[in-house]
């Protein structure tokens, strides 16, 4: 898509998600809207250190994701990301994390797992088993995994 493309539908983060993610052992927000269609502005407040510049980086990530997906010329190079995507943000004692944003938009979506090992050594010497369906898209020779599952580049927004 040209990067003079009208915007027909506007896109919207419908909510985001992370697991043992930096101090987010366990979050999940499923950002609200008006009776028009509108988002209802969310203010993050929290102590230092509770995760409120994690969690706007993944959402940051994921704008920078579907930019870069949509247009041809974008600020941020193809494949680069504004949070540095890495296993040092594993939470403590845990053998892998987890986020995931998705957009209003036909379920568009930007996932990313990290782990501590190779996903068939996890399996192997933690018998770890996620129900997570995106759990069985990671190669078992993985140690991260980046999915941004988008029809967006399909169809104007």
């Amino acid at each position: 898509m040209s990067d003079n493309s009208m915007q027909i539908n506007p896109v919207y983060i419908k909510s985001v998600e992370l697991e043992n993610y930096g101090p987010c052992k366990s979050f999940k927000y499923n950002f609200r809207f008006d009776d028009k269609g509108n988002p209802i502005p969310l203010i993050l407040i929290g102590k230092n250190g509770s995760g409120k510049t994690i969690i706007l980086s993944h959402i940051v990530n994921a704008l920078i994701t579907a930019k870069q997906m949509i247009y041809d010329n974008s600020e941020v190079e193809k494949g680069k990301v504004y949070k540095y995507r890495s296993s040092n943000y594993i939470n403590s004692g845990s053998l892998y994390s987890y986020s995931r944003v998705e957009f209003t938009k036909d379920n568009s979506a930007v996932t990313e797992w990290q782990l501590i090992d190779k996903k068939e050594i996890l399996i192997k010497n933690h018998n770890l088993n996620i129900s997570n369906p995106e759990w069985m898209n990671i190669p078992n020779n993985e140690t991260d995994y980046y999915l941004q599952r988008s029809t967006l580049l399909q169809q104007n927004i």
